[in-house]
């Protein structure tokens, strides 16, 4: 799997978790340090997408070319 860290905006806020990505390379991930769970709402750039489970225990998320706006809630 290759991650993708540069350029990359967090923000939390009240449970809801939000994501800048700039410049990535298609075929990445964003590796996160939340760990895996069911019930998280994830969509990249508006659409619905499953995050990949990461050493047994983190998520790490999609990432299409270009820019990515990841919400997690």
């Amino acid at each position: 799997m290759k991650q993708q860290s540069d350029h990359v905006k967090a923000k939390v806020v009240n449970g809801k978790a939000n994501f800048v990505v700039e410049n990535a390379q298609a075929n990445n991930y964003l590796q996160t340090t939340i760990p895996y769970e069911s019930g998280w709402q994830i969509r990249l750039n508006r659409k619905e997408v499953t995050p990949k489970l990461l050493d047994d225990t983190l998520m790490a998320l999609p990432l299409e070319k270009g820019r990515n706006t990841i919400t997690m809630e």
